[in-house]
């Protein structure tokens, strides 16, 4: 893994964790888009939920494929 990823990852499975506490981890997503226009408005600008992530991810130095994964 790269060493940005390496530095989020305790991150990411926090969150991981806590989506899986949830009874619906996809409706709680969408819910917390909606109420957040900077989300918003980056998923606009990206043409997307996958494009943003891959556009932010590179931006920090993160391999896309490699933050995918961490999620999994």
């Amino acid at each position: 893994m790269g060493g940005s990823l390496v530095r989020i990852l305790p991150q990411i499975k926090q969150a991981k964790a806590m989506l899986g506490a949830i009874g619906n981890p996809q409706a709680m997503l969408n819910t917390l888009i909606q109420r957040n226009p900077q989300v918003q408005q980056i998923i606009s600008q990206y043409g997307g939920v996958n494009e943003a992530i891959s556009a932010l991810c590179e931006k920090q130095g993160i391999s896309p494929q490699e933050f995918m994964e961490a999620l999994r």
